[in-house]
């Protein structure tokens, strides 16, 4: 039987029961397509239609209700409306146009505050909508009104509108609001704000001055009372935004020393202290806190006035809080800092690096530049990295006159200088041995430099009463880390042997400094760098290969970053050096053979250096103290065949041994035993095997007189000054650590990290 009579019943009944028949597509006839097409087309139409009625309702400057009302719509249209259903619908001119227009008086001069106060929400309302409308904002002229509007405030909703409005514009155009007065606009009435306003203003502000134009020194310099009044503010939020408008600026003018030093008073640079000033407040980030320390090192680099002003508020003792957590020792006069190194590199460690950094760079700011040697022609190699990275030599003669000024200013604060030498130059040697961090290493080296060079000897003695530093120096040039690092800490060499050369000509042969020093001087000089030594080419090679370094050092540790190689850290005065940029541009794709050429050159540096540097000191009456020195490690050779040939046959009597063997390490950190003597004189053999053979049937006697003469007595007062150990014991201990990480060699691996990408 054939279906076709019921089928047609089926289909009615189906569309009788079926609830979508009247929905948007229509039913199953055929009229439906076309009503979906209609349905479409009238979605389409409407937006068009609506807002097309609206522009026509704000050009009715006749009937403000009706501008009021379209005002209305229009606000609350672009609130709920975003790119996908404004795109290709509606064109933001016109629109602004009008709205510019209303945010103004009418032609008969009257204002109404309604109609204000909704077209600024609708502008704010439309960028919020579509965000490439920004630039048409702007382009149409809102920024000079909405300025308007914040420097003669009559009504303050209106005001806080524009205000909002103004922050959005912000992100994306700082420099127009600059140019048209935004910056002080925003500041000029913070404190009649709330705080939620006032935080807009504040953010506002920090967008504003980043990469501030030229020519916007006179209004930054305006507003900088008021950024010092932010700083003291209650509300953590105003108080961050104010700290990145005082950073950016300082980046902005970092260039042009005579505006940096009317931009930041005294008065800012105590601020920004007490706000690094750990325990204090909680106001600022740690992100914050490394800004901070780069307004410290741009401002000493730049000002040596304020760099001097920087001294005299004590600014040591807010680095040293930050490097260690703890508080620095009060009195340095009479009595050597005593401080416990493990302490010191336990908090050294668990501080974030980028601040270990930054402080460390604020030191090396803080002090006079060091003058190149003319011993040889590699030096200018030498200078022109370090010039360029690291603010170390002297090529222009503005940069020495630079450093005539700041030691002329540092004669007025020599109390000052000498706490900042006192109390930072153990506490950088601890931060030397607490990181594997190559840059980090070579500031705590430079910063030691600048001292050696500009500390009278006296203070030098003083600073380094407590501290071996000929072990540590020896412990760099054995271990061989990086040219850099050993080329400094021979420099460092040369300037203590030239300044107290009646104090560490000894003890350099004592720690073994000088033999480390041989050792590199034997070295084989590259045949390129003989035979081109005075070939130019080959410096300008190695000057546009500076970058370079960072990125091998980068290779071989793994642990640099892009924060480390920013320029703000580390570039000279663009007016030294024009071709900087140029080699900067050249070094983006280093070639292996610059690498090597460079890596090579710089190895032949220490060759060289280390050379000259016997030259010097075998002028010196080196042959005596060479042999005082030997004198006193054969003497502890035959001390500790003596202790082996007492225990070797069992006889007794190994108490007076061990206690002329304690008596080396009491005294000064000058006077006793060395960790390099501790090495070869082979007395350390001597007690692993009088200590530790357990077949040896006088090894409890020897561990009873051991133990008496090393523990069972203290080490003299004027010993226990100047660090913490209190035994023999105690000291033979730190000397074993000392003698390990000098003879210990690993590679080390880190990840890298750059916390200042968002700055």
């Amino acid at each position: 039987q054939s279906n076709d009579d019921a089928n047609p019943s089926a289909y009615d009944e189906e569309d009788d029961m079926d609830p979508f028949s009247s929905s948007l597509f229509g039913g199953r006839a055929p009229m439906g397509l076309q009503s979906t097409l209609r349905a479409l087309s009238g979605m389409m139409a409407g937006p068009s239609t609506r807002f097309r009625d609206i522009l026509c309702n704000l050009r009715a400057k006749d009937d403000p209700s009706l501008q009021l009302c379209a005002l209305q719509e229009l606000s609350d249209t672009l609130l709920i409306s975003n790119e996908d259903n404004l795109a290709g619908q509606f064109s933001p001119d016109p629109y602004v146009k009008e709205l510019v227009t209303l945010m103004q008086p009418n032609q008969f001069g009257e204002e109404n505050p309604e109609i204000m106060l909704l077209a600024c929400r609708s502008l704010a309302n439309l960028m919020e909508a579509l965000r490439g409308s920004v630039a048409n904002v702007v382009y149409g002229g809102a920024v000079p009104i909405l300025c308007q509007k914040l420097l003669d405030i009559q009504f303050i909703d209106l005001a806080e509108q524009a205000l909002s409005t103004l922050a959005k514009i912000s992100v994306d155009f700082p420099a127009s609001i600059v140019r048209e007065g935004g910056l002080t606009a925003c500041l000029t009435y913070l404190d009649f704000f709330p705080t939620s306003t006032q935080r807009t203003a504040v953010t506002t502000a920090a967008n504003c001055c980043r990469n501030l134009p030229n020519g916007s020194f006179p209004v930054v310099r305006d507003v900088m009372p008021t950024l010092l009044n932010v700083l003291s503010s209650n509300d953590p939020k105003v108080v961050e935004q104010g700290c990145l408008c005082v950073s950016r600026i300082v980046e902005s003018f970092k260039n042009r020393p005579q505006n940096l030093e009317e931009l930041i008073e005294p008065a800012m640079l105590k601020a920004v202290l007490r706000l690094l000033l750990p325990g204090t407040t909680n106001l600022i980030g740690p992100h914050i806190h490394t800004q901070f320390l780069r307004v410290l090192a741009i401002t000493s680099k730049t000002s040596p006035r304020l760099s001097n002003e920087l001294l005299k508020m004590d600014v040591v003792d807010t680095l040293y809080q930050i490097l260690t957590g703890v508080s620095p020792p009060q009195d340095v006069e009479n009595t050597a800092v005593k401080m416990d190194s493990v302490l010191v590199m336990q908090a050294l460690i668990h501080r974030p690096r980028e601040q270990v950094y930054e402080t460390l760079n604020v030191i090396c700011e803080l002090l006079p530049g060091v003058p190149s040697r003319d011993a040889s022609k590699t030096d200018n190699l030498l200078s022109t990295y370090f010039d360029s990275h690291m603010s170390i030599g002297l090529r222009s003669p503005k940069s020495k006159e630079n450093v005539e000024d700041r030691r002329s200013l540092l004669e007025d604060c020599k109390n000052e200088l000498k706490r900042f030498a006192m109390i930072l130059f153990p506490t950088l040697t601890d931060a030397y041995s607490s990181t594997v961090n190559l840059h980090v290493r070579q500031k705590v080296l430079i910063a030691q430099l600048k001292m050696l060079h500009i500390l009278e000897p006296s203070l030098i003695e003083d600073a380094l009463r407590t501290v071996p530093y000929p072990s540590f120096l020896a412990s760099i040039l054995s271990q061989q880390d990086h040219p850099s690092l050993v080329s400094l800490a021979l420099r460092c060499s040369e300037l203590l042997f030239q300044r107290l050369e009646n104090v560490y000509q000894h003890q350099f042969h004592r720690e073994g400094v000088i033999s480390e020093i041989i050792k590199l001087s034997e070295g084989t000089l590259s045949e390129g760098r003989e035979a081109d030594s005075s070939d130019p080419t080959v410096m300008d090679t190695t000057a546009d290969s500076s970058h370079v370094v960072h990125r091998e050092s980068g290779t071989e540790r793994d642990d640099d970053d892009n924060e480390d190689e920013d320029p703000d850290d580390f570039d000279d005065e663009g007016e030294d050096d024009d071709g900087e940029d140029m080699s900067d541009s050249e070094d983006d794709a280093p070639t292996p053979r610059n690498l090597q050429k460079l890596e090579t050159a710089l190895n032949d540096v220490v060759i060289r250096d280390a050379q000259a540097f016997l030259e010097v000191y075998e002028a010196s009456h080196g042959e005596t103290v060479r042999a005082e020195a030997l004198r006193i490690l054969t003497a502890l050779k035959s001390l500790a065949s003596e202790i082996r040939s007492r225990y070797e046959h069992g006889a007794d009597g190994g108490l007076a041994l061990f206690k002329q063997f304690a008596s080396y390490f009491d005294g000064e950190a000058l006077e006793s035993i060395t960790s390099s003597e501790l090495l070869n004189s082979g007395i350390i053999q001597v007690l692993l095997d009088v200590l530790g053979n357990h077949q040896a049937p006088s090894i409890r006697d020897a561990r009873a007189a051991f133990l008496q003469a090393f523990m069972g007595v203290s080490i003299s007062d004027k010993a226990q000054s100047q660090s913490t150990a209190t035994t023999p014991f105690s000291v033979l201990i730190r000397k074993l650590q000392d003698l390990l990480s000098r003879t210990e060699h690993f590679e080390v691996l880190t990840i890298s990290h750059n916390s200042l990408e968002n700055t």
